[in-house]
């Protein structure tokens, strides 16, 4: 499966711009610059705690168009949709207001709040862990060592505290 390179999210957000009315053409100069923008963008999120599986370029901060952003198809629009958000004040432009909820609610779109289902390992204990029944491990096998009862005297008090 190949991904869609950075040259692409960078053309996708100028089209945005485009039908927003704030640029006619993107000139070479000003796709560099939303180039290095989408670089340091990415990168930035890290910052909050967002690892995406962007590959940061090795001629950073001006990446080449044609590498592969690494990014999943469902990331893509969220990171078009920021990086145009990100490039209009470089056009003297504000961000235009019916799209900012969308820009913010993509942002957050971008972490995972489902935690990925892990299967149970079969070498760790099930429910309790001091069981009887335990499953394919074995019948009444022990997990936790023996302990002796704590012996207290009869006024309650812990002197001569017993283990």
């Amino acid at each position: 499966m190949a991904t869609i390179t950075k040259g692409e999210i960078v053309d996708q957000a100028f089209v945005l711009m485009r039908i927003s009315g704030l640029t006619i053409k993107a000139s070479p100069p000003e796709i560099e610059m939303a180039l290095s923008a989408l670089e340091r963008m990415v990168l930035s999120y890290e910052n909050s705690g967002l690892f995406l599986s962007y590959n940061k370029s090795e001629t950073y901060p001006m990446p080449d168009p044609s590498e592969e952003s690494g990014l999943n198809d469902k990331s893509i629009q969220a990171i078009v949709l920021l990086l145009f958000k990100n490039v209009c004040p470089a056009f003297g432009k504000m961000f235009p207001l019916e799209l900012r909820e969308e820009a913010s609610m993509a942002y957050r779109g971008l972490f995972s709040v489902i935690a990925p289902t892990r299967g149970q390992n079969p070498m760790q204990p099930s429910g309790q862990g001091n069981n009887r029944y335990v499953g394919d491990i074995g019948f009444n096998r022990k997990y936790m060592p023996d302990q002796k009862d704590i012996n207290v005297n009869n006024d309650s008090s812990l002197e001569g505290l017993e283990l």
